[in-house]
Protein backbone atom coordinates (compact mmCIF):
# COMPACT_ATOMS: atom_id res chain seq x y z
CA UNK A 1 0.00 0.00 0.00
CA UNK A 2 0.80 3.70 -0.23
CA UNK A 3 1.13 4.47 3.31
CA UNK A 4 2.69 7.39 2.21
CA UNK A 5 -0.16 9.13 0.95
CA UNK A 6 -2.61 8.03 3.78
CA UNK A 7 -2.33 11.07 6.18
CA UNK A 8 -3.70 12.86 3.03
CA UNK A 9 -7.41 11.62 3.04
CA UNK A 10 -9.26 13.57 5.22
CA UNK A 11 -8.36 16.22 2.90
CA UNK A 12 -10.13 14.48 -0.05
CA UNK A 13 -12.77 12.78 2.05
CA UNK A 14 -14.83 15.58 3.98
CA UNK A 15 -14.83 16.50 -0.25
CA UNK A 16 -17.65 13.45 -0.58
CA UNK A 17 -21.20 14.58 -0.20
CA UNK A 18 -22.29 11.13 -1.23
CA UNK A 19 -26.23 11.93 -3.09
CA UNK A 20 -28.04 8.73 -2.25
CA UNK A 21 -29.01 8.24 -6.09
CA UNK A 22 -26.15 5.94 -7.23
CA UNK A 23 -27.19 3.08 -4.14
CA UNK A 24 -31.63 2.71 -4.43
CA UNK A 25 -31.31 3.66 -0.72
CA UNK A 26 -34.14 2.58 1.95
CA UNK A 27 -33.71 3.85 5.35
CA UNK A 28 -30.52 3.15 7.46
CA UNK A 29 -30.46 1.69 10.70
CA UNK A 30 -28.99 4.03 13.39
CA UNK A 31 -25.40 3.58 14.48
CA UNK A 32 -21.94 3.70 12.32
CA UNK A 33 -20.41 0.22 13.25
CA UNK A 34 -20.79 -3.56 13.33
CA UNK A 35 -19.50 -6.73 13.05
CA UNK A 36 -20.39 -10.01 12.62
CA UNK A 37 -20.01 -12.96 15.52
CA UNK A 38 -16.68 -14.06 15.69
CA UNK A 39 -15.73 -17.43 13.77
CA UNK A 40 -14.73 -20.28 15.58
CA UNK A 41 -11.08 -21.12 15.66
CA UNK A 42 -10.11 -23.01 12.58
CA UNK A 43 -8.61 -26.62 14.17
CA UNK A 44 -4.80 -27.68 12.68
CA UNK A 45 -5.50 -31.59 14.13
CA UNK A 46 -5.13 -32.99 17.46
CA UNK A 47 -5.79 -30.22 20.27
CA UNK A 48 -3.97 -27.44 18.45
CA UNK A 49 -5.68 -24.88 17.24
CA UNK A 50 -5.09 -21.51 15.72
CA UNK A 51 -7.39 -18.03 15.38
CA UNK A 52 -8.45 -17.24 12.41
CA UNK A 53 -7.24 -14.01 10.06
CA UNK A 54 -9.53 -11.32 10.38
CA UNK A 55 -10.67 -10.06 7.07
CA UNK A 56 -11.59 -5.88 7.87
CA UNK A 57 -14.68 -5.25 5.50
CA UNK A 58 -15.90 -1.80 4.87
CA UNK A 59 -19.15 -1.58 4.11
CA UNK A 60 -21.96 0.60 4.59
CA UNK A 61 -24.78 -1.18 2.96
CA UNK A 62 -24.61 -3.84 6.05
CA UNK A 63 -26.69 -0.67 7.94
CA UNK A 64 -29.61 -0.32 5.49
CA UNK A 65 -32.42 -1.99 6.20
CA UNK A 66 -32.73 -3.29 2.35
CA UNK A 67 -29.53 -5.20 2.13
CA UNK A 68 -28.36 -6.29 5.83
CA UNK A 69 -29.82 -9.57 6.02
CA UNK A 70 -28.00 -10.55 2.66
CA UNK A 71 -24.31 -8.79 3.87
CA UNK A 72 -25.27 -11.05 7.60
CA UNK A 73 -25.81 -14.34 5.45
CA UNK A 74 -23.14 -13.90 3.31
CA UNK A 75 -20.85 -13.17 5.59
CA UNK A 76 -21.94 -16.32 8.04
CA UNK A 77 -21.89 -18.72 5.02
CA UNK A 78 -18.30 -17.40 4.45
CA UNK A 79 -16.98 -17.64 7.68
CA UNK A 80 -18.44 -21.42 7.33
CA UNK A 81 -17.00 -22.51 3.92
CA UNK A 82 -13.36 -20.74 5.50
CA UNK A 83 -13.22 -21.21 9.14
CA UNK A 84 -9.54 -20.07 8.55
CA UNK A 85 -10.98 -16.45 8.41
CA UNK A 86 -13.10 -13.78 9.96
CA UNK A 87 -14.52 -11.16 8.70
CA UNK A 88 -15.37 -8.31 10.69
CA UNK A 89 -17.36 -5.03 9.32
CA UNK A 90 -16.22 -1.95 10.05
CA UNK A 91 -18.04 0.86 8.57
CA UNK A 92 -20.46 3.57 8.50
CA UNK A 93 -23.90 4.85 6.78
CA UNK A 94 -23.28 5.82 3.34
CA UNK A 95 -23.04 9.58 3.55
CA UNK A 96 -19.94 9.28 5.94
CA UNK A 97 -18.14 5.99 4.93
CA UNK A 98 -15.20 7.67 2.66
CA UNK A 99 -14.57 10.10 5.64
CA UNK A 100 -14.90 7.10 7.71
CA UNK A 101 -12.49 4.60 5.87
CA UNK A 102 -10.07 7.40 5.28
CA UNK A 103 -9.86 8.25 9.23
CA UNK A 104 -9.15 4.77 10.09
CA UNK A 105 -6.69 3.89 7.42
CA UNK A 106 -4.65 7.22 8.14
CA UNK A 107 -4.72 6.56 11.73
CA UNK A 108 -3.17 2.97 10.81
CA UNK A 109 -6.26 0.63 11.41
CA UNK A 110 -6.68 -1.64 8.48
CA UNK A 111 -9.24 -2.02 5.90
CA UNK A 112 -8.77 -5.35 4.02
CA UNK A 113 -12.10 -5.04 1.52
CA UNK A 114 -14.34 -2.20 0.87
CA UNK A 115 -17.77 -2.19 -1.21
CA UNK A 116 -18.78 1.17 -2.40
CA UNK A 117 -19.28 3.06 -5.52
CA UNK A 118 -17.31 3.02 -8.37
CA UNK A 119 -16.01 7.11 -8.12
CA UNK A 120 -14.70 6.60 -5.00
CA UNK A 121 -12.10 3.81 -6.88
CA UNK A 122 -9.58 7.15 -7.61
CA UNK A 123 -10.06 8.57 -4.21
CA UNK A 124 -9.33 5.54 -2.58
CA UNK A 125 -6.21 4.59 -4.61
CA UNK A 126 -4.67 8.55 -4.36
CA UNK A 127 -5.06 8.29 -1.02
CA UNK A 128 -3.33 4.39 -0.06
CA UNK A 129 -6.40 2.88 0.84
CA UNK A 130 -6.46 0.60 -1.89
CA UNK A 131 -4.32 -1.27 -3.85
CA UNK A 132 -4.24 -2.74 -7.13
CA UNK A 133 -5.96 -5.44 -8.24
CA UNK A 134 -3.52 -7.56 -9.91
CA UNK A 135 -1.46 -7.74 -6.45
CA UNK A 136 -4.08 -10.11 -4.78
CA UNK A 137 -5.46 -11.55 -8.29
CA UNK A 138 -3.81 -13.41 -11.21
CA UNK A 139 -4.62 -12.85 -14.85
CA UNK A 140 -6.42 -15.59 -15.42
CA UNK A 141 -9.19 -14.53 -12.17
CA UNK A 142 -9.16 -10.92 -13.92
CA UNK A 143 -9.76 -12.29 -17.65
CA UNK A 144 -13.38 -12.94 -16.10
CA UNK A 145 -14.26 -9.26 -16.56
CA UNK A 146 -14.62 -7.16 -19.54
CA UNK A 147 -11.41 -5.02 -20.56
CA UNK A 148 -13.30 -2.26 -21.33
CA UNK A 149 -15.22 -2.46 -17.74
CA UNK A 150 -12.30 -2.90 -15.81
CA UNK A 151 -10.29 -0.09 -17.58
CA UNK A 152 -13.51 2.42 -15.75
CA UNK A 153 -11.22 1.22 -12.72
CA UNK A 154 -7.57 2.82 -13.84
CA UNK A 155 -6.00 4.88 -12.13
CA UNK A 156 -2.49 6.18 -12.75
CA UNK A 157 -2.19 3.14 -15.31
CA UNK A 158 -3.80 0.48 -13.04
CA UNK A 159 -6.56 -1.36 -12.32
CA UNK A 160 -7.96 -0.62 -8.61
CA UNK A 161 -11.75 -2.11 -8.10
CA UNK A 162 -13.97 -5.17 -9.47
CA UNK A 163 -17.81 -4.44 -10.41
CA UNK A 164 -19.82 -7.06 -8.53
CA UNK A 165 -22.66 -5.38 -10.34
CA UNK A 166 -22.69 -2.93 -13.01
CA UNK A 167 -25.50 -0.10 -14.16
CA UNK A 168 -26.12 2.77 -17.03
CA UNK A 169 -28.50 5.33 -17.10
CA UNK A 170 -31.57 3.92 -18.68
CA UNK A 171 -35.24 5.64 -18.84
CA UNK A 172 -37.56 4.21 -16.53
CA UNK A 173 -41.12 4.66 -17.58
CA UNK A 174 -45.52 4.10 -15.99
CA UNK A 175 -46.42 1.65 -18.68
CA UNK A 176 -49.78 2.67 -18.37
CA UNK A 177 -49.48 6.37 -19.01
CA UNK A 178 -47.78 5.32 -22.30
CA UNK A 179 -50.51 3.74 -23.37
CA UNK A 180 -53.44 6.31 -22.04
CA UNK A 181 -50.46 8.88 -24.15
CA UNK A 182 -51.58 6.53 -27.10
CA UNK A 183 -47.39 5.10 -26.92
CA UNK A 184 -45.79 1.90 -27.46
CA UNK A 185 -43.40 1.13 -25.21
CA UNK A 186 -42.07 -1.78 -26.98
CA UNK A 187 -41.11 0.24 -29.78
CA UNK A 188 -39.16 3.34 -27.39
CA UNK A 189 -37.83 6.49 -28.82
CA UNK A 190 -34.60 6.19 -31.25
CA UNK A 191 -33.79 9.84 -31.44
CA UNK A 192 -33.98 13.45 -29.15
CA UNK A 193 -36.88 14.37 -31.35
CA UNK A 194 -38.84 11.44 -30.89
CA UNK A 195 -38.02 11.28 -27.24
CA UNK A 196 -39.19 14.78 -26.59
CA UNK A 197 -42.96 13.87 -28.90
CA UNK A 198 -43.48 11.46 -25.95
CA UNK A 199 -43.06 14.36 -23.38
CA UNK A 200 -45.34 16.36 -25.21
CA UNK A 201 -47.61 13.57 -25.64
CA UNK A 202 -47.15 12.68 -21.76
CA UNK A 203 -47.67 16.14 -20.86
CA UNK A 204 -51.44 15.99 -20.39
CA UNK A 205 -51.67 13.14 -18.55
CA UNK A 206 -53.13 13.78 -14.93
CA UNK A 207 -52.91 10.99 -12.01
CA UNK A 208 -56.16 9.93 -9.75
CA UNK A 209 -56.35 13.31 -8.20
CA UNK A 210 -56.24 15.20 -11.66
CA UNK A 211 -52.81 16.42 -11.06
CA UNK A 212 -50.26 16.75 -13.73
CA UNK A 213 -47.61 13.81 -13.95
CA UNK A 214 -44.03 14.79 -14.35
CA UNK A 215 -43.52 14.17 -18.28
CA UNK A 216 -39.32 13.42 -18.25
CA UNK A 217 -37.73 13.45 -14.92
CA UNK A 218 -34.49 14.59 -15.47
CA UNK A 219 -32.37 14.99 -12.12
CA UNK A 220 -31.11 18.90 -11.65
CA UNK A 221 -30.35 19.63 -8.25
CA UNK A 222 -26.43 20.71 -7.50
CA UNK A 223 -25.46 17.47 -5.77
CA UNK A 224 -23.38 14.73 -6.72
CA UNK A 225 -25.90 12.31 -8.34
CA UNK A 226 -27.73 15.07 -10.79
CA UNK A 227 -23.91 15.54 -12.32
CA UNK A 228 -23.38 12.06 -13.13
CA UNK A 229 -26.63 11.79 -14.18
CA UNK A 230 -26.07 15.21 -16.62
CA UNK A 231 -22.84 13.72 -17.70
CA UNK A 232 -24.43 10.89 -19.31
CA UNK A 233 -27.12 12.86 -21.07
CA UNK A 234 -24.24 14.48 -22.66
CA UNK A 235 -22.67 11.08 -23.80
CA UNK A 236 -25.94 10.05 -25.11
CA UNK A 237 -25.33 12.70 -27.67
CA UNK A 238 -22.44 12.11 -28.33
CA UNK A 239 -20.40 13.89 -26.39
CA UNK A 240 -18.04 14.25 -23.67
CA UNK A 241 -17.75 17.14 -20.89
CA UNK A 242 -14.23 16.03 -20.11
CA UNK A 243 -12.51 13.27 -22.06
CA UNK A 244 -10.40 10.32 -20.98
CA UNK A 245 -7.18 12.70 -21.45
CA UNK A 246 -8.10 15.05 -18.76
CA UNK A 247 -9.49 17.61 -21.39
CA UNK A 248 -12.29 19.91 -20.64
CA UNK A 249 -15.04 19.17 -24.33
CA UNK A 250 -17.19 22.35 -24.09
CA UNK A 251 -17.20 23.84 -27.28
CA UNK A 252 -18.58 20.45 -28.99
CA UNK A 253 -22.11 20.52 -30.85
CA UNK A 254 -23.01 17.23 -29.01
CA UNK A 255 -22.56 19.32 -25.79
CA UNK A 256 -24.60 22.25 -27.33
CA UNK A 257 -27.02 19.85 -28.32
CA UNK A 258 -27.42 18.23 -24.86
CA UNK A 259 -27.67 21.37 -23.12
CA UNK A 260 -30.12 22.25 -25.34
CA UNK A 261 -32.36 19.33 -24.88
CA UNK A 262 -32.10 19.82 -21.34
CA UNK A 263 -33.30 23.11 -21.45
CA UNK A 264 -35.98 22.50 -23.49
CA UNK A 265 -37.44 19.79 -21.20
CA UNK A 266 -37.16 22.36 -18.29
CA UNK A 267 -38.70 25.28 -20.11
CA UNK A 268 -41.65 23.48 -21.75
CA UNK A 269 -42.35 22.02 -17.96
CA UNK A 270 -41.77 18.63 -18.80
CA UNK A 271 -38.47 18.09 -16.13
CA UNK A 272 -39.08 20.17 -12.95
CA UNK A 273 -35.61 21.70 -12.23
CA UNK A 274 -33.63 21.87 -8.93
CA UNK A 275 -34.86 17.89 -8.60
CA UNK A 276 -33.51 14.35 -7.58
CA UNK A 277 -33.73 10.78 -7.91
CA UNK A 278 -34.96 10.26 -4.18
CA UNK A 279 -38.05 12.61 -5.78
CA UNK A 280 -38.68 10.74 -8.96
CA UNK A 281 -38.36 7.16 -7.62
CA UNK A 282 -41.46 7.46 -4.95
CA UNK A 283 -43.08 9.46 -7.55
CA UNK A 284 -43.00 6.56 -10.09
CA UNK A 285 -44.51 4.18 -7.62
CA UNK A 286 -46.91 6.99 -6.71
CA UNK A 287 -48.05 7.80 -10.16
CA UNK A 288 -46.91 11.11 -10.16
CA UNK A 289 -43.92 10.55 -12.72
CA UNK A 290 -44.69 9.28 -16.40
CA UNK A 291 -40.96 8.85 -17.55
CA UNK A 292 -37.70 9.79 -15.73
CA UNK A 293 -34.08 8.75 -15.72
CA UNK A 294 -31.94 6.47 -13.65
CA UNK A 295 -29.33 4.26 -12.97
CA UNK A 296 -30.53 0.84 -13.38
CA UNK A 297 -30.43 0.05 -9.55
CA UNK A 298 -32.54 3.23 -8.55
CA UNK A 299 -35.70 1.13 -9.26
CA UNK A 300 -35.26 -0.39 -5.82
CA UNK A 301 -36.31 3.03 -4.55
CA UNK A 302 -39.56 2.58 -6.44
CA UNK A 303 -39.49 -1.10 -5.11
CA UNK A 304 -39.29 -0.01 -1.89
CA UNK A 305 -42.40 2.02 -1.88
CA UNK A 306 -44.33 -0.57 -4.17
CA UNK A 307 -43.64 -3.68 -4.39
CA UNK A 308 -45.99 -4.16 -7.45
CA UNK A 309 -44.09 -2.06 -9.76
CA UNK A 310 -42.95 -4.34 -11.63
CA UNK A 311 -46.22 -4.28 -12.93
CA UNK A 312 -46.53 -1.47 -14.60
CA UNK A 313 -42.67 -0.06 -14.77
CA UNK A 314 -41.08 -0.55 -17.94
CA UNK A 315 -37.04 0.13 -19.29
CA UNK A 316 -35.84 1.65 -22.38
CA UNK A 317 -32.69 2.81 -23.36
CA UNK A 318 -31.26 6.78 -23.61
CA UNK A 319 -31.86 7.04 -27.40
CA UNK A 320 -29.06 8.16 -30.54
CA UNK A 321 -29.31 11.70 -29.15
CA UNK A 322 -28.50 14.77 -31.36
CA UNK A 323 -26.52 14.71 -34.76
CA UNK A 324 -23.32 12.67 -33.71
CA UNK A 325 -25.41 10.30 -30.49
CA UNK A 326 -25.24 6.81 -29.83
CA UNK A 327 -27.00 6.69 -27.12
CA UNK A 328 -24.54 5.65 -24.93
CA UNK A 329 -23.89 6.42 -21.02
CA UNK A 330 -21.02 6.29 -18.14
CA UNK A 331 -20.92 2.50 -15.93
CA UNK A 332 -21.93 3.06 -12.34
CA UNK A 333 -20.80 0.23 -10.41
CA UNK A 334 -21.02 -1.63 -6.94
CA UNK A 335 -17.59 -1.77 -6.51
CA UNK A 336 -15.33 -4.18 -4.52
CA UNK A 337 -11.74 -2.66 -4.00
CA UNK A 338 -8.86 -4.18 -1.88
CA UNK A 339 -5.85 -3.60 0.00
CA UNK A 340 -3.01 -5.91 0.29
CA UNK A 341 -2.33 -5.76 4.29
CA UNK A 342 -0.12 -9.10 4.02
CA UNK A 343 0.25 -12.37 2.48
CA UNK A 344 -1.95 -13.88 4.77
CA UNK A 345 -4.58 -10.93 4.71
CA UNK A 346 -4.26 -10.78 1.06
CA UNK A 347 -5.22 -14.39 0.33
CA UNK A 348 -8.27 -14.03 2.59
CA UNK A 349 -9.65 -10.76 0.88
CA UNK A 350 -9.26 -12.44 -2.91
CA UNK A 351 -11.11 -15.84 -0.98
CA UNK A 352 -13.30 -13.42 0.25
CA UNK A 353 -14.19 -11.43 -3.44
CA UNK A 354 -14.29 -14.49 -5.12
CA UNK A 355 -17.00 -16.21 -2.76
CA UNK A 356 -19.02 -12.49 -3.03
CA UNK A 357 -18.47 -12.92 -6.89
CA UNK A 358 -19.52 -16.24 -7.02
CA UNK A 359 -22.48 -16.47 -4.11
CA UNK A 360 -25.77 -17.48 -5.32
CA UNK A 361 -27.49 -14.59 -3.00
CA UNK A 362 -25.68 -11.98 -4.71
CA UNK A 363 -27.70 -12.45 -8.04
CA UNK A 364 -30.63 -13.00 -6.39
CA UNK A 365 -30.55 -9.82 -4.64
CA UNK A 366 -29.52 -7.89 -7.74
CA UNK A 367 -32.87 -9.61 -8.80
CA UNK A 368 -35.19 -9.05 -5.94
CA UNK A 369 -33.57 -5.90 -4.62
CA UNK A 370 -31.02 -4.02 -6.52
CA UNK A 371 -31.57 -4.40 -9.83
CA UNK A 372 -28.19 -4.56 -12.19
CA UNK A 373 -26.08 -6.14 -14.92
CA UNK A 374 -23.56 -8.39 -14.50
CA UNK A 375 -19.77 -8.48 -15.96
CA UNK A 376 -18.32 -11.16 -14.00
CA UNK A 377 -18.10 -14.25 -16.34
CA UNK A 378 -19.24 -16.53 -13.59
CA UNK A 379 -22.72 -14.91 -13.49
CA UNK A 380 -23.99 -14.69 -17.33
CA UNK A 381 -26.41 -17.09 -16.94
CA UNK A 382 -27.81 -15.62 -14.12
CA UNK A 383 -31.16 -14.27 -14.70
CA UNK A 384 -31.01 -9.90 -14.83
CA UNK A 385 -34.29 -8.30 -12.92
CA UNK A 386 -37.51 -8.38 -15.82
CA UNK A 387 -37.40 -5.05 -14.83
CA UNK A 388 -34.35 -4.23 -16.94
CA UNK A 389 -35.62 -6.74 -20.17
CA UNK A 390 -36.65 -3.48 -21.89
CA UNK A 391 -33.23 -1.61 -21.61
CA UNK A 392 -30.76 -4.64 -21.70
CA UNK A 393 -29.03 -3.75 -24.85
CA UNK A 394 -27.66 -0.71 -23.74
CA UNK A 395 -25.65 -2.25 -21.21
CA UNK A 396 -22.93 -2.76 -23.97
CA UNK A 397 -23.11 0.67 -24.95
CA UNK A 398 -20.82 2.59 -22.34
CA UNK A 399 -18.96 5.24 -22.40
CA UNK A 400 -15.34 5.18 -20.80
CA UNK A 401 -14.62 8.32 -18.36
CA UNK A 402 -11.99 9.80 -16.50
CA UNK A 403 -12.37 9.46 -12.41
CA UNK A 404 -10.98 12.30 -10.58
CA UNK A 405 -10.05 11.90 -6.81
CA UNK A 406 -12.10 15.41 -6.37
CA UNK A 407 -14.83 13.24 -8.32
CA UNK A 408 -17.95 14.72 -6.11
CA UNK A 409 -17.19 18.64 -6.85
CA UNK A 410 -16.66 17.75 -10.43
CA UNK A 411 -19.86 16.32 -10.80
CA UNK A 412 -21.32 18.53 -8.52
CA UNK A 413 -20.48 21.27 -10.79
CA UNK A 414 -21.81 20.20 -13.72
CA UNK A 415 -25.45 20.26 -12.60
CA UNK A 416 -24.43 23.67 -11.39
CA UNK A 417 -23.80 24.37 -15.00
CA UNK A 418 -27.01 23.05 -16.29
CA UNK A 419 -29.00 24.44 -13.92
CA UNK A 420 -27.71 27.90 -13.47
CA UNK A 421 -28.64 28.00 -17.36
CA UNK A 422 -32.28 26.08 -17.11
CA UNK A 423 -33.65 28.44 -14.46
CA UNK A 424 -32.25 31.58 -16.16
CA UNK A 425 -29.87 32.66 -13.27
CA UNK A 426 -26.74 32.75 -16.24
CA UNK A 427 -26.42 32.49 -19.56
CA UNK A 428 -24.54 29.96 -21.32
CA UNK A 429 -21.64 31.64 -22.17
CA UNK A 430 -21.43 32.95 -18.52
CA UNK A 431 -22.12 29.12 -16.83
CA UNK A 432 -19.56 27.88 -18.71
CA UNK A 433 -17.20 30.52 -18.09
CA UNK A 434 -18.35 29.78 -13.92
CA UNK A 435 -17.60 25.51 -15.15
CA UNK A 436 -14.33 26.13 -16.44
CA UNK A 437 -12.79 27.92 -13.26
CA UNK A 438 -14.16 26.28 -11.30
CA UNK A 439 -13.43 22.46 -11.94
CA UNK A 440 -10.15 23.60 -14.37
CA UNK A 441 -7.85 23.13 -10.12
CA UNK A 442 -9.38 19.67 -9.95
CA UNK A 443 -8.20 18.70 -13.32
CA UNK A 444 -5.02 15.95 -13.63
Amino acid sequence: MKTGKKMLALLLAVMMAFSLAACGKTNDNPGSTTSSDPAPAASTGGSETTEPTTIYFCNYAVLETAHTDYWNQLIADFEDAHPEYHVEVVSAAYNDVMTYATTRVGGGERIDCMYGEIGWTSVLAANGITSPVGELFDDEFLSQFTPSVLDCFNYEGECYGLPMYTSNMIVYANKNYLEQAGLDYTNPPKTDKELLEWCEALQGITDESGEQVTAFGISMAEKTAPGHFLNSIVAAFGGEIMTTDGKLDLESQSFKEALAFVKECTDKGYSPVNSLPKDFRPGMASGKVAMYVDQTWGFSGVYAVDPNATDYVVSFPLPNMGTNGAGATYLSAHTLTVANNGEKEAAGTAEFIKFILDYEGTWQHSYDTTPAYYDYKGAQDKPISPVLDGAKDSASNLQPQLFLPEQDAFQIAIATLFNSICMGEATEEEAIQKFTSTVTPLLP
